[in-house]
């Protein structure tokens, strides 16, 4: 008899689901915002994973407004009262022009979306797989522009911060589990693309992607 995965079986009955607060619903949702940083195809990967391993995860339509309340104030906090301005997603070079009403719009198209991805159907152990590395590789890609290529982040306190080192290598806490559980995922997935040829099959610049990041936060 095989054996059955638990995060396979999804009975839809309320016992069995797990309603977020909007408290907790609003800080995943806007650190899917922070980690994505403006991506919108990773932030939708993160949703997705996020799904596929809390599966018991949903957002009540009728706690949308209180949720969109507080993850705006998360992100306004966050982008608008650091020492400088911090990446925006769908604007290109800082935050110039924009204001808190920009950010609750997409807010609020996100926190839908949010809802409907939980809502979704749960996919197989290959998928979450693939999802994660696509997340892995995605991470890899924005530090690198923002260390690498654009010699460091508009914040000038991390101005040299790598997400993936900081928090997937060093294990510095993001302040939510499920985040704290996807950067060990991201940890151990990079460790076996060090231990393997897997890399050079699927993702062939990720791993000389981490040694330029390493290398420039080495040296800073």
């Amino acid at each position: 008899m095989t054996e059955e995965n638990p995060m396979e079986l999804r009975p839809q009955t309320h016992e069995y689901l797990k309603y977020l607060t909007p408290e907790e619903a609003a800080k995943l949702l806007f650190l899917t915002f922070r980690f994505s940083q403006g991506d919108e195809k990773l932030q939708r990967n993160i949703m997705l994973w996020i799904h596929d391993v809390f599966p018991k995860y949903r957002i009540r339509n009728e706690t949308h407004g209180q949720l969109d309340d507080l993850a705006t104030n998360m992100a306004t906090k966050y982008i608008f009262k650091s020492p400088t301005p911090r990446h925006v997603p769908n604007i290109n070079d800082g935050v110039k022009g924009f204001q808190e009403k920009d950010i609750r719009e997409q807010i609020t198209v996100w926190s839908t979306s949010f809802e409907s991805i939980l809502d979704g159907d749960n996919n197989d152990y290959l998928r979450t797989n693939e999802i994660l590395d696509n997340i892995t590789y995605s991470l890899l890609l924005r530090d690198h522009k923002y260390l690498v290529e654009r010699g460091g982040r508009p914040n000038q306190n991390k101005k040299m911060e790598s997400q993936v080192i900081s928090h997937a290598l060093n294990h510095r806490p993001t302040g939510s589990p499920e985040f704290d559980l996807m950067f060990s995922k991201i940890s151990e997935n990079i460790l076996k693309l060090r231990n393997s040829m897997v890399d050079s099959l699927t993702y062939p610049s990720m791993i000389s992607l981490l040694e330029a990041i390493e290398k420039v936060h080495e040296n800073h």
